[in-house]
């Protein structure tokens, strides 16, 4: 649970510490920067506890960050870190975006929470907040691990509350150790959070409204939110309603069963939410929508599940829900489709965003494609490009398509560049960053997986790559008595997005095509093209006949020269010079370099190959894309110089020639 805190501001650290702690210390850290706080004030509260106050100042940047707090008992230094608690604002916003996600029931729905992360990463709302059902069953380990394993992907500030399901095994004592206190409150400049906890019986005590109305006394000119798992309203479909907390009993068919059997708790929580002006109430538990406008002016608002078990028809999902300082709502559009119906949340899925080079910071050009399948287009998502700080930062420049605007940043592993785009409904976009161009091709390879048998699909693997700026676009089609079909290519690693990983650097694609089943004797032309983000294309043709043995795979061979390029050499017996690539049949291949060559009136000596060889005629397995160097020093005096003996006669061509000088010289004078 990260507390808010503006750039200069002040952040409130409570700790459980005995009376002798001293010398504190702190700093707030994320993958790149680490900032020391300055401290304030400390006062102890009471024998075991804390409360301290920090400035947060020097070199901090908005973002999420980390906690680590040191301090002395004696001679002992005690180190405490909390991670992801420190949300760092440049202002307080106008304006939230709210990310709501709900019943992800780890360990089962690890995937869908996974693929949430990965979609939420690039739509980039203000906050994710999590109505609860965190876990199946909180004494199932592993639910936990995936719970932190996969938060650590997640780059927005996240909020979390217990649903009954986080109740099951120790009565909330491990929610509150993975995800922290079971009911609390936050503000946000003129926002206020309030997190209930409705345990296991599905209704929130009284006392509990209790401490909850005196937060909303505390701040009585905040826009408020409140969140808890069980929903108030739940018949479905959601509607329009009008009522009054006093009459309860006229909302009893409205009201969600465990709500119904407790009316004194859902009176005195309905008053909050009239008295208080409570704008928007969130909840899950139901595993579908239920949307519920009350009074025309306080939103109750269900989302379905993103892990959990599905009712037919339904999908794993979320919400996105926007509010500004009036207390005005929007919501997705989705939701907005069809207030009515119990499915209209945001499928996950739908949202491919990935990038076509290691976007780590070796690279001196990154592109990226962002494939939009929503019915609503993405906001100010948000892209990162890490290119390489070989090239000055003005170097760059973006290609294919324009950011609405981008900040830079550079760390120890390179350039960073924040891109924020918009992207149409139904619609993909391209962009590159680059500092080099590229006048390469890409590289296309196929493989027939089995065999190619009359009256049985054939599967073909089709990898393209590229050097330079990434490969954009794959298109494959095949040709039967002159007449052409196009195939549907199907992603291999697109993507690598799930409980255990999450990938989206791609420097090469994959893709399976499948090719109908033919008859005997069916001749086959196969058609790859590949395209990359700066033009260049490639075009990979094959014939194969039914029934016949598929010919072998093919792998790019390159081979390079230092220092000098234009150097002959022989592959199988053919002229070739470097620079040379070329897409051959895997197998053996015999290379041969000449001991010395001449160029440019140099003489060069051959030392080796890149790979260690000091053969002149090697054997080379081609059985991956491989690249050799032939390296070649130039040659010494001792090696290139003239002979001893014609030394000689030349030293004693210039005596004579000098003594003949000479004499004329005398005889002149």
């Amino acid at each position: 649970m990260p507390e808010p805190v503006l750039v200069d501001g002040a952040i409130m650290v409570e700790v459980n510490a005995v009376a002798a702690a001293g010398s504190w210390t702190a700093k707030i850290f994320s993958e790149h920067i680490s900032s020391n706080l300055v401290l304030v004030n400390s006062t102890q509260v009471n024998p075991e506890k804390w409360v301290l106050y920090f400035n947060v100042s020097g070199a901090v940047t908005p973002g999420l960050y980390s906690l680590n707090l040191a301090y002395t008992v004696g001679e002992e230094t005690v180190n405490c870190t909390q991670n992801r608690c420190i949300w760092v604002l440049e202002d307080w916003p106008e304006e939230l975006t709210i990310g709501q996600i709900s019943d992800t029931h780890l360990p089962y729905g690890a995937d869908d929470f996974a693929r949430f992360v990965y979609e939420i990463n690039l739509i980039q709302p203000d906050l994710v907040f999590h109505t609860g059902d965190v876990v199946d069953t909180e004494t199932l380990a592993n639910g936990w691990t995936y719970f932190q394993e996969i938060l650590n992907r997640l780059e927005i500030p996240s909020f979390f509350l217990p649903g009954n399901h986080d109740h099951k095994g120790a009565n909330g004592e491990l929610y509150q150790k993975y995800c922290g206190l079971l009911n609390y409150s936050v503000v946000i400049g003129d926002f206020l959070f309030v997190a209930l906890d409705a345990g296991d019986p599905g209704f929130v005590p009284l006392n509990q409204l209790e401490w909850a109305e005196s937060v909303l006394q505390r701040y009585p000119e905040k826009v408020k939110i409140i969140g808890v798992h069980h929903p108030l309203f739940s018949l479905l479909p959601g509607r329009n309603i009008t009522g009054s907390w006093e009459n309860i009993e006229g909302l009893t068919s409205y009201l969600y069963f465990s709500w119904l059997n407790n009316l004194n708790e859902s009176r005195a929580f309905l008053r909050l939410v009239e008295e208080y002006d409570v704008r928007l109430i969130l909840s899950g538990h139901v595993h579908q929508n239920v949307f519920y406008v009350y009074n025309n002016r306080h939103y109750f608002v269900t989302t379905g599940p993103c892990g959990g078990s599905l009712r037919e028809g339904g999908f794993p999902g979320y919400k996105l829900i926007w509010i500004d300082k009036e207390g005005n709502l929007k919501f997705d559009a989705y939701t907005m489709a069809d207030l009515s119906d119990d499915m209209n949340y945001i499928p996950v899925g739908n949202v491919v965003y990935y990038y076509s080079q290691a976007n780590d910071g070796t690279k001196s050009a990154v592109s990226a494609t962002v494939i939009n399948n929503q019915i609503q287009e993405l906001t100010d998502a948000r892209l990162e490009f890490v290119v390489n700080s070989a090239c000055d930062i003005d170097d760059y420049e973006f290609y294919l398509s324009q950011p609405d605007n981008y900040e830079t940043f550079t760390y120890v592993d390179g350039h960073h560049f924040i891109a924020h785009i918009d992207v149409p409904p139904q619609s993909s976009l391209f962009i590159t960053l680059a500092a080099i161009s590229d006048t390469e091709d890409p590289t296309i390879n196929v493989e027939v997986q089995g065999e190619i048998k009359e009256e049985t699909p054939i599967l073909f693997l089709i990898e393209a790559s590229d050097a330079e700026w990434g490969v954009k676009t794959v298109k494959a089609s095949y040709t039967i008595n002159g007449e052409e079909t196009v195939l549907e290519l199907m992603n291999v690693n697109f993507l690598k997005v799930d409980k255990d990983e999450m990938i989206l650097d791609y420097p090469t694609v994959e893709y399976l095509a499948n090719i109908a089943a033919q008859p005997s004797g069916t001749l086959l032309h196969l058609t790859i093209q590949a395209w990359d983000f700066a033009g260049n294309w490639e075009t990979y043709e094959a014939n194969f006949t039914i029934g016949a043995p598929p010919p072998p795979p093919t792998r790019v061979l390159s081979v390079e020269s230092t220092p000098i390029a234009g150097v002959p050499f022989n592959i199988n017996g053919q002229s070739q010079t470097t620079p040379y690539s070329a897409t051959l049949d895997e197998g053996d291949y015999t290379i041969s370099v000449q001991e010395e060559i001449t160029v440019d009136g140099i003489t060069y000596i051959f030392e080796r190959w890149s790979d260690g060889s000091t053969d002149t005629e090697r054997t080379l397995t081609l059985a991956e894309d491989t690249t050799l160097t032939i390296e070649y020093e130039k040659a010494s005096a001792a090696e290139t110089g003239i002979p001893l003996w014609q030394i000689g006669i030349i030293a004693a061509v210039i005596a004579a020639v000098v003594a003949i000088i000479v004499i004329k010289t005398r005889k002149h004078g």
